[in-house]
């Protein structure tokens, strides 16, 4: 069994996974360690939604983002209510996105 390795990956998010590929596709040996029982980290639980603040895909289809709110995001784990299991998402979905 090897225990040395160049890159140690801690959690199989959308993160550590990215990582974790990119490591090893320049040759790095890499191992990744993930405390739940599957991949996907917290990943798994975010219907494959990524918010990337102030990006020109948001700016082109005419949204606004701005560092206040990114800022403003912090702490919101306390109001964000999870989706009961079956029912779809009740987000708003933007233009283009289908």
């Amino acid at each position: 069994m090897k225990t040395e390795y160049d890159v140690i990956v801690v959690g199989s998010g959308a993160g550590g996974l990215t990582a974790a590929l990119a490591a090893a596709d320049r040759g790095l040996s890499t191992l990744i360690i993930e405390k739940a029982d599957v991949y996907g980290g917290s990943t798994a639980l975010s219907g494959g939604g990524v918010w990337i603040p102030n990006s020109p895909q948001l700016e082109r289809i005419g949204i606004v983002d701005s560092r206040e709110s990114v800022r403003g995001y912090r702490g919101t784990q306390r109001t964000v209510r999870p989706v009961p299991r079956g029912q779809r998402d009740d987000t708003r979905r933007l233009p283009g996105i289908r």
